[in-house]
């Protein structure tokens, strides 16, 4: 078992002496290539097969078996197949059986009988992988005729063709043969696969009919050629039975038996992917040539004896010389003699296997200066060559020379951060710098916290953060907003984001790391979760649906009162659908293209109701979904809630329905009013005309004939005439309360400072022998009827005198208040007063509460003062206390 450091074990001139110098054939199979190409092969392999180092370097194993000038080399080919297969996998060297293989002995009908032992060796790099296979082909026919019997080790006859016929079946390759007039004789279930057809087709049509008509000429020939018993190689078209195009590789061989040829055997390998392949190569390298030739920077490629074998035209502006110039000549001419010993080194280790890619140098130019160049270069092991990049290093001077100001810049911007910075090794971990904010940070003084190793600021049980921290900027060697949780001197902790880069800093690996102390914002975080669980347990506990769905449609978040709804038993059996998915077809249909409407409209619906009927629950459901935006405007999804109005639906229902039989009651107490006031209005008026006749009868009677009545007749007489006048008086009032309401009023701007005005001076000549004193406020001017006004103030005002106290100044007050849509007016005097009992049964029509002989009056003035609020669409009340007066408060619209 061998052991390699780059893709091969032959990259030093000593190995390669020793490998060309051995005595039994060898060659180096690469591992990673399908087909195990040969890279490097001794002189000992060339002789046995007689071919050139060009012809076997890179070709394929078996190929270059089945093909060399060796007879039973099929054979040979299936035996190394299955020896390679058990080293790959067992990785153990395997020696194969002694084989024959018959060698040429320049004439193609005579070979010579030989005996070759074979073995093959796993070539292992650093990781203890197969990189390689080192293939050894040893001479043993004498010694193998020393100790073996002829018919020991002769393959019979009837074994050769067993073994002969597995390999044509078998083949990966189309394997076939010819009679001398170009008829298939055999042909394997390969070369069927390849002309897309079957092995019986094959056997009745001659191969040229396959072959596409511009190389039917051309293969044909070389079908003669091999007739004539020479081994002819070639390419060509084929086009198959189902009239595909492909490319193939073709090897005929003239077939000899008894010293003559009896027909033509042949391998096709089929090409067609390589040929593309190729051409794409072909394209690539046309793109490379073009990109190397637009390089502003120098590409070439050196030998391993120093030369220039390639030079990109970068060269001639960079160094002054044309690509022409260089190729050939040590590339060591161009370095000035200061860097040639370093250059040297450099270029030694870069061919050891050391990649570079900052390496500077200066070469000279054409015309004599200096041009600093900095270098990228590679070893190629297989191709010997090394690979480079020259880079005009003149700007990288002069970034050096900034550099140094860039520290000075690096060391305030360090100092003055407004965060905590520290920088520490990456491998011990030890804090190697801080800035001033730091030890504010932390509480320590510098000395302090540079003794210290970054676990001493960490909590203990952080080591698989700290872990973490490590990995990412091994892989990444940066990290971004990485949560921590660090410690200050007084064991106090506290929460930070970190952000840090892993550098090289002369020679050795360290960590710069901002600190910024993110505590508060980490307590906000938790003050928002316990929110957002007290918020969780609020929507899981409302007696309404609340959802959240995505701009798919699909549910994100779903209440209890939601999922209950939708038949779940958990929320997570509606998470991640869509309505549709949720309820099917019938209902989940109408209520996903609302979704899609208002994700794609980022308008809402509000209150929308709707009735839901399953099939063993009917609800009516009121719904608002409002669209939900980010800071760009964008909808991001939908927030519904739904609530179930049934109880509301059949309360409105039932409201409806009183409504009607309401409306029906009012329709016809309106009619019963109309009709009852019609009534009054007759009666009231029809009653005056006996009632005046009675009146003046009585008058004249007890003016004509007052002598003739004594005293009791003239007491009737009074009683009659009084009777009569107290009547036309009621009459009067009853038929001004039916007016009301009946009549067309004028509707008009009332100064109601004029109208109290107006009953002051009505009242006090009404009641001379009153003492009457008034206290009124500025009163506005409002909407209404003159005369309904004025009735209205003139009876409150009237009462407030007539039931005045005896022997005492009567006192009214008429004050007013302005509220938002009304105005609020009060009335109050100094009179008897009301008891509470009262307060509703004074505004009944008729009702007094004393007697004629006390109080005149007909009981019907305030009835009317109610009924002018009423039309006017106010209110009136009262408040009273016996011997301590009477307000009374209504209202009239603005």
């Amino acid at each position: 078992m061998l052991r390699s450091q780059e893709k091969s074990i032959l990259d030093s001139h000593l190995a390669r002496n020793i490998f060309n110098s051995y005595q039994d054939a060898q060659v180096v199979l690469l591992i990673d290539d399908p087909l195990y190409s040969i890279i490097n092969v001794n002189k000992a392999f060339l002789v046995i097969t007689g071919k050139s180092e060009s012809d076997v370097v890179g070709s394929n194993i078996f190929e270059l078996f089945s093909v060399m000038s060796i007879q039973n080399g099929f054979e040979v080919v299936e035996l190394l197949r299955k020896s390679i297969e058990i080293v790959t996998t067992s990785g153990k060297v395997h020696k194969m059986d002694v084989v024959r293989m018959d060698i040429s002995t320049g004439n193609s009908e005579n070979y010579e009988e030989r005996y070759w032992e074979l073995s093959n060796t796993p070539i292992l790099n650093d990781e203890n992988k197969i990189t390689h296979i080192l293939n050894t082909i040893k001479d043993v026919t004498e010694s193998y005729f020393h100790f073996i019997k002829p018919k020991e080790f002769k393959i019979s006859q009837i074994d050769s063709q067993q073994r002969y016929k597995s390999l044509f079946l078998h083949n990966p390759d189309a394997v076939y043969t010819f009679d001398l007039a170009g008829n298939f004789l055999e042909a394997n279930s390969a070369t069927a696969e390849l002309c897309e057809t079957t092995i019986e087709y094959l056997l009745k049509i001659t191969f040229v009919r396959l072959i596409s008509e511009e190389d039917r000429e051309r293969v044909y020939k070389n079908f003669l050629k091999a007739c004539q018993g020479e081994i002819v190689k070639y390419y060509t078209g084929l086009l198959t039975v189902k009239g595909n195009y492909r490319t193939l590789h073709i090897i005929n061989m003239p077939i000899i038996v008894n010293g003559s040829i009896v027909g033509v055997y042949g391998i096709a390998k089929d090409m067609t992917d390589i040929v593309k392949s190729k051409t794409a190569l072909q394209n690539n390298l046309t793109k490379i040539n073009k990109i190397l030739n637009l390089s502003l920077d120098v590409i070439c490629t050196i030998d391993e004896n120093g030369l220039f074998v390639d030079v990109s035209t970068a060269s001639l502006k960079q160094w002054g010389y044309h690509p022409s110039e260089l190729i050939g000549t040590p590339y060591t001419n161009l370095v000035c003699e200061e860097d040639k010993e370093i250059t040297r080194e450099i270029s030694q280790k870069i061919m050891n296997g050391l990649d570079t890619s900052d390496f500077q140098n200066r070469y000279v130019h054409k015309k004599g200066h200096l041009i600093p160049v900095t270098w990228s270069a590679k070893w190629d092991f297989r191709s010997r060559i090394m690979y480079c990049i020259a880079r005009d290093g003149t700007e990288c001077l002069l970034n050096k020379k900034s550099l140094l100001e860039s520290e000075k810049k690096y060391k305030f911007l360090f100092e003055n951060n407004p965060a905590a910075m520290l920088i520490w090794d990456f491998n011990t971990l030890d804090i190697l710098d801080c800035n001033e904010m730091a030890l504010s940070l932390f509480g320590y003084t510098k000395s302090e916290l540079l003794s210290l190793g970054i676990k001493a600021i960490r909590p203990s049980n952080q080591e698989a953060i700290l872990q973490g921290v490590l990995d990412s900027l091994r892989e990444y060697k940066e990290i971004h907003n990485m949560d921590c949780i660090h410690l200050r001197k007084s064991r106090e902790i506290f929460y930070s984001q970190v952000n840090g880069r892993l550098m090289n800093l002369n020679g050795n690996e360290v960590v710069i790391v901002q600190i910024n102390d993110v505590t508060e914002r980490e307590l906000i975080k938790e003050r928002v979760k316990s929110e957002r669980n007290l918020l969780r347990t609020l929507i899981d506990n409302l007696p309404d649906t609340i959802y959240f769905k995505d701009k798919n449609a699909k549910k994100m978040i779903s209440n209890k009162m939601d999922y209950l709804f939708s038949g779940a038993a958990i929320e997570d059996e509606v998470l991640g659908k869509t309505d549709l998915e949720i309820y099917g077809e019938a209902l989940g249909r109408a209520w996903y293209d609302k979704d899609q409407e208002i994700l794609r409209s980022g308008k809402g619906i509000y209150d929308f109701e709707e009735y839901f009927e399953s099939s063993d629950i009917s609800k009516w459901i009121s719904t608002t979904k409002l669209p939900l935006k980010n800071e760009a405007g964008e909808v991001i999804g939908l927030l519904g809630i739904g609530r179930n109005i049934s109880l509301q639906k059949l309360a409105q229902h039932q409201l409806e329905k009183l409504n009607v039989e309401l409306e029906d009651y009012n329709e016809k107490l309106l009619k019963s009013n109309m009709e009852l006031e019609q009534f009054a209005y007759v009666a009231s008026h029809d009653l005056q005309e006996p009632l005046r006749a009675i009146s003046t009868f009585l008058t004249v009677l007890k003016s004509n004939y007052n002598d003739v009545f004594d005293e009791k007749g003239e007491k009737y007489l009074n009683f009659a005439i009084e009777g009569s006048l107290r009547m036309r008086q009621l009459i009067l009032d009853l038929l001004e309360l039916s007016k009301i309401g009946n009549t067309q009023d004028i509707i008009e701007d009332v100064d109601v400072n004029q109208i109290v005005q107006q009953i002051k001076e009505t009242e006090t000549a009404n009641f001379k022998g009153k003492d009457i004193s008034f206290l009124v406020d500025n009163l506005p001017i409002i909407k209404a009827s003159k005369s309904g006004i004025f009735q209205l103030f003139s009876n409150l005002v009237s009462n407030s005198v007539k039931y005045s106290k005896s022997g005492i100044p009567v006192e009214i007050k008429i004050s007013v208040q302005s509220c938002e849509f009304y105005w609020q007016f009060s009335v109050a005097d100094n009179g008897i007063g009301i008891e509470p009992e009262y307060f509703e049964k004074i505004f009944i029509i008729f009702q007094r509460l004393h007697g004629k002989e006390e109080y005149a009056g007909t009981g019907i003035g305030l009835a009317i003062v109610k009924k002018i609020i009423e039309n006017l669409g106010g209110e009136i009340w009262v408040e009273s206390c016996i011997d301590q007066g009477t307000t009374f408060y209504f209202t009239i619209k603005k």
